[in-house]
């Protein structure tokens, strides 16, 4: 490659790691992008956010691997965890991964347009609901989680940790993920705005910690099923047999599950 080529080349890279991830302190190097007019900045932030979390990547992957829709196994969630029950611990963790990405990507990308904090928080919540109602999948998606964890973890990394305790003690103590899951979703707002006060999180303003708050409230909300399972003794727990294939009889407790995410 020409000495010009090569260089063109270099810019665009860097361009597209701009975009892909936030100005932090040990990645100093990465420019910004032309900074936009907030008003411009709205729908690019909120929308690309939202596109961004509606990418099924639960759907995708149970397709491509059994050819059949995960929303038809299993619970009936679209998410990682239903991904693992319905097709194996590898298939799990490459939905895990990818759909944590996108919380990492739609923070990432709004800071690195320049959005200010209250955007960014906006975009925490539109990703996290584009997973949830995902427009390519009718309004039907997962539950939030590991798309929130990408998201705040990019957002307020020391916040995050304090709710991924929580996470490991609720679950180490009860064996359940759902709990856990909720009790994490709990504890990030609440981990966030005690941090700023407290000074070793970064200020964000009441508009960017009410949109993380809201982010929590969807997946709480979106768990509701499991809170009633939970409350009626049919819960799943952690070491719960895999979902049976199509056809096979499952299990009392995960088939009491499945009947309920599906609206039975």
């Amino acid at each position: 490659m020409t000495p010009p080529l090569a260089a063109a080349g270099g810019r665009v890279a860097m361009l597209s790691l701009a975009a892909m991830a936030p100005r932090l302190p040990w990645l100093p190097w990465l420019p910004r992008l032309p900074r936009l007019p907030v008003i411009a900045l709205v729908p690019l932030v909120a929308g690309g956010a939202y596109l961004l979390g509606s990418i099924p990547w639960s759907y995708l992957i149970v397709k491509l691997l059994q050819g059949r829709d995960v929303r038809t196994v299993g619970s009936g969630n679209a998410g990682a965890t239903n991904v693992m029950r319905a097709a194996g611990k590898a298939a799990g963790a490459a939905a895990l991964v990818l759909d944590c990405a996108k919380g990492v990507a739609a923070v990432a990308g709004a800071r690195a347009l320049g959005a200010p904090e209250w955007l960014v928080g906006v975009a925490t919540l539109a990703v996290v609901a584009g997973h949830i109602y995902p427009v390519f999948l009718g309004w039907r998606g997962g539950k939030g989680v590991a798309t929130a964890a990408g998201a705040f973890a990019t957002l307020a990394p020391g916040a995050l940790l304090v709710a991924v305790g929580v996470f490991v003690a609720v679950v180490a103590w009860k064996r359940y993920i759902s709990l856990g899951s909720v009790a994490a979703a709990a504890t990030f707002p609440v981990a966030l705005m005690a941090g700023e006060g407290l000074g070793w999180i970064a200020p964000g303003g009441a508009g960017r910690d009410a949109a993380c708050a809201a982010a929590a409230a969807l997946i709480i909300v979106r768990h509701s099923s499991n809170l009633r399972r939970l409350r009626d003794g049919v819960e799943p727990p952690l070491n719960a047999p895999r979902l049976a294939p199509p056809g096979a009889d499952e299990p009392p407790v995960a088939q009491a599950a499945a009947d309920e995410d599906r609206g039975r």
